[in-house]
């Protein structure tokens, strides 16, 4: 917060608060929210904030709500639809603002602050400002990318990795949350996605024309070094999953293999194999691992398949966790979870039960043949 401007003052914690410059009797004072809260994403206001002053003051109050914010990017008309999360985890449209962006869409990621957004489109990297009232502004022109699929952000959200063909492009984020060049990585073999550790010290690339799986190093200034030998994958291996701890890693192998390639991280990051998962997949989608790091989730045929996580990484089915299949969000609370229905141009929303199963809660309408799906929080 500031008053008049300055006396910058950092408040973490409800309760009174007061600023180090004393206002002198008679001269004005105005109190306003220098920036808004992050992780959570907050919205705060200030009531009574400005005056004259005449004895001490004691009627400021400052309020902070939780902002929730859902993105759907939609592949056939190249828009972004808007939505907010209510507390049940269901969604409500935001009709106010639909951004449109490039053509045939692919990837959508929000960084870690929930302050911007980015859509990635195989040729362009398009950046927004996520406003006050989950409204996007365009955030500079986009960045030209050369056949990426993925768009990955760090958990500092101070570098972005966007991945496709045989190179892997690197952004260095700034401040005002545009995209400026930090390099670009050639690879060996057609890549298609790229996970990175929450740690931010290890990325993850799958390489789907030779059936491995890459290591690498985040290095201080966002850059990525080798970090020893690819892994065998099975074949076509595609989406990459870290699970939460970063002990663990999960490779779908598509193209109808129908298979997962599991792996435990070292201490050094680099991987060893962990064994297979094949039992009941049809063409499965990405893996997607609950915040407690308990339960993994792969979309298989017209079902979401639930996993129990073991305490060696491996997984063991345990049964259905939904009857309809499209790739799945889950919320950072682990209560929540959201599933993008291309064919049928919606989001279905779930609340998680304690045993990993989704329970239905509603359906909202996306614009047609909605690709990709991010969370503001």
């Amino acid at each position: 917060m500031q008053d008049n401007a300055g006396d910058d003052l950092s408040v973490s914690a409800s309760g009174s608060f007061t600023f180090a410059t004393q206002v002198a009797r008679g001269n004005s004072y105005a109190v306003t929210i220098k920036s808004q809260p992050t992780r959570p994403r907050q919205v705060c206001t200030v009531t009574n904030g400005s005056g004259t002053a005449s004895a001490s003051v004691d009627n400021v109050a400052v309020t902070c709500v939780t902002q929730k914010l859902a993105y759907v990017v939609n592949n056939n008309d190249g828009t972004i639809w808007m939505y907010s999360i209510k507390a049940d985890g269901t969604l409500t449209a935001n009709s106010a603002n639909t951004a449109v962006t490039g053509t045939f869409p692919m990837s959508l990621a929000v960084d870690p602050g929930g302050k911007f957004l980015y859509m990635l489109n195989g040729s362009y990297a398009y950046m927004y400002t996520i406003n006050l009232d989950g409204s996007l502004t365009a955030n500079g022109s986009p960045n030209t990318v050369t056949g990426g699929f993925s768009i990955s952000i760090d958990s500092s959200g101070r570098f972005a990795y966007m991945a496709g063909g045989s190179s892997l492009v690197m952004d260095r984020i700034d401040a005002n949350g545009q995209l400026t060049a930090n390099g670009t990585l050639s690879l060996s073999a057609t890549s298609h996605r790229i996970a990175l550790a929450p740690s931010s010290k290890f990325a993850y690339i799958s390489n789907y024309g030779d059936g491995t799986v890459s290591a690498y190093i985040i290095n201080a200034d966002g850059t990525l070094t080798a970090n020893g030998s690819p892994i065998a994958a099975g074949a076509f291996p595609q989406p990459v999953t870290v699970d939460p701890s970063g002990k663990f890693v999960y490779v779908v192998n598509g193209n109808g293999a129908n298979q997962v390639s599991m792996f435990t991280v070292n201490t050094d990051g680099t991987l060893a194999a962990n064994g297979t998962v094949s039992a009941g997949l049809s063409w499965p989608g990405a893996v997607v691992v609950a915040p407690d790091g308990k339960s993994a989730y792969i979309p298989s045929g017209s079902t979401i398949l639930l996993y129990a996580i073991n305490a060696d990484g491996t997984l063991t089915a345990n049964g259905t966790a939904a009857s309809v299949s499209g790739p799945v969000v889950i919320d950072s609370s682990g209560k929540f979870a959201y599933i993008t229905n291309m064919s049928s141009n919606s989001v279905s929303t779930f609340t998680i039960n304690a045993d990993g199963t989704f329970a239905p809660t509603g359906t909202v309408a996306t614009g047609p043949s909605p690709i990709g799906f991010a969370i503001a929080e």
